[in-house]
């Protein structure tokens, strides 16, 4: 019972171990990846009890906790600000406050989620400035002097580095603003990485360029983008609070190549490019989905990688394979978590095989010998059979042509026979080990038949014992009978009785791939058994 305990515990601590190791199935190359390979692989790591990170879930994580694909505004929404900052411009100048105030802020905080779209073109950039500091107006102008303060700091969260115009906005407001200066701002710096010359946009609105860029701003949440070749650059969310600096460090190269629709992807625009960054792109991937292995595809090759000590440790060779179906997929599968391939014969069965193969050959070898002495001595029987057919009376010659002829039908038959036994033996040991029943055995067999035949027809003629030679002698003598039809038939079945057979060879083994697996996964601080299989 102690014994079964302990090893129910440490079963139980493995099973812990192998689940805590997780895995991320990735594309990165200087092509698009295939989605449906990843998915198959992801499907293929699971069914091994492998803790991984699905595409979908990894994207959705990556563009809440890293980065979000820019995403163009709703037309309607564009439209919709439009008419609403006219209509406030009207009501804020007849003196209608309320109102305008009414109209402007659900507009306000619809637009707040599409800020980096409606700021990177100036029509839409310039309406949600001038709607926000209409309302700043309006309240100047109902002598609420903190609630205009208060929308101030929105309206430079909402549009940082707007400028009201004087034809739109009276000094009584682009006062306000000057002296608002630059008490309760933050520091928002922008460090951007291998993106020379790119230009970061916050809330959609070019604020810089070049690999540092600095802005005072209020609290509150604000969208970053490096735009590199007038590519929109994907969106970095940013939370600056108090008076403390908000720093946020954005790659170029990653938000370039990353792709994050359906699965996790990295499409470099040339092979330096992914030789130089690639690494470092992964393992930031990998350490924000809290992945410690990484199973990375490139141009058809896959590779295993372990994270954990700070670089990619490749842990297996790698597999090139398209992986677009499952088979597939679980092959990839088990190289990356070092297990064998359940498909393939097992390692003791191959060295079972070769030793078969190499005995089948020996025995073979000496049945062929044998066959082929058999052949020479029914040549030499033939010779001595048409010697007697040329005999007359009684001869002198009798007794030793007949002790040749006995001797050497004796021999053929015998070597016929033996032969006969060990090819039969020997050949289907050297077929090949194959699952089912190929049909290239079929067409063996079909050759065998006929052979066989042939032979069985041979037998039936020898049974058909006939006088060689003395017909019409004066003398009484023993007629050694006719061997030839005989001696052919053990001849031929050597061979055709083993092709005959060698479908029904594979019948009778009915080779099935192995279903047992057993996986080790070692690590620091962890210790991984991992065995399965179906019976």
């Amino acid at each position: 019972m102690r014994a079964l305990f302990a090893t129910l515990l440490v079963l139980a601590g493995v099973a812990g171990a192998e689940a805590q190791t997780r895995w991320l199935v990735v594309s990165a190359g200087t092509a698009p990846g295939s989605t449906d390979a990843l998915r198959n692989v992801e499907r293929a790591l699971a069914e091994q009890g492998v803790d991984v990170v699905r595409g979908d879930g990894a994207g959705a994580t990556l563009e809440a906790q890293l980065s979000a694909p820019y995403v163009p505004p709703p037309e309607a929404l564009v439209s919709r600000l439009g008419v609403v900052t006219e209509q406030v411009l009207g009501d804020v100048a007849r003196g209608n406050e309320q109102e305008a105030i009414d109209a402007a802020q659900p507009v306000l905080e619809a637009i707040e989620p599409h800020l980096a779209g409606l700021g990177r073109e100036e029509r839409s950039a310039n309406d949600v400035g001038n709607l926000c500091y209409y309302v700043v107006r309006a309240l100047l102008q109902k002598q609420d002097v903190g609630a205009a303060r208060r929308q101030l700091d929105i309206c430079l969260r909402l549009a940082p580095g707007f400028a009201p115009s004087e034809r739109l906005h009276p000094p009584s407001v682009r006062d306000f603003k000057a002296e608002r200066g630059s008490e309760g701002l933050s520091v928002l710096a922008v460090q951007v990485i291998q993106g020379e010359g790119c230009q970061v946009r916050v809330q959609g609105r070019v604020v810089g360029s070049g690999s540092r860029v600095r802005l005072r701003v209020p609290p509150g949440p604000y969208a970053v983008q490096v735009e590199c070749e007038g590519r929109a650059g994907r969106l970095h969310q940013v939370q600056v609070s108090g008076n403390e600096p908000s720093r946020i460090d954005v790659d170029a190269t990653l938000d370039t190549a990353l792709r994050t629709d359906g699965a996790v992807r990295l499409v470099y625009p040339d092979g330096p490019t992914m030789e130089r960054r690639r690494d470092l792109h992964l393992q930031r991937i990998a350490r924000v989905l809290g992945a410690r292995r990484l199973l990375v595809r490139n141009e058809g090759a896959w590779n295993a990688y372990d994270v954990e000590a700070g670089a990619l440790t490749p842990l297996a060779a790698p597999l090139e394979t398209a992986a677009t179906s499952q088979p597939e997929a679980q092959r990839v599968a088990f190289v990356a978590l070092g297990r064998r391939d359940p498909s393939l014969p097992p390692e003791d069965a191959e060295v079972d095989a070769g030793r078969l193969w190499i005995a089948g050959m020996m025995v073979t070898a000496v049945g062929l010998a044998g066959n082929i002495a058999g052949w020479i001595w029914r040549g030499k029987m033939r010779d001595d059979e048409s010697a007697f057919d040329e005999l007359g009376d009684f001869s002198g010659m009798y007794l030793s042509i007949r002790q040749d002829l006995d001797r050497s039908t004796n021999v053929a038959y015998g070597l016929g026979i033996a032969s006969a036994g060990v090819l039969t033996i020997g050949i289907p040991m050297l077929l090949p080990r194959r699952e089912g029943t190929p049909w290239w055995s079929w067409i063996l067999g079909a050759a065998g038949a006929g052979m066989t035949a042939y032979g069985v027809v041979a037998l039936v003629k020898g049974l058909d014992r006939r006088c060689l030679g003395m017909e019409g002698s004066s003398l009484q003598m023993e007629c050694p009978e006719r061997a030839d039809p005989a001696v052919l038939s053990p001849l031929l079945l050597g061979y055709g009785v083993p092709l005959l057979l060698s479908p029904f060879v594979y019948l009778i083994r009915n080779d099935q791939p192995p279903r047992t697996n057993v996986g080790l996964d070692v690590g620091p601080g962890r210790a991984a058994l991992t065995i399965s299989g179906s019976f």
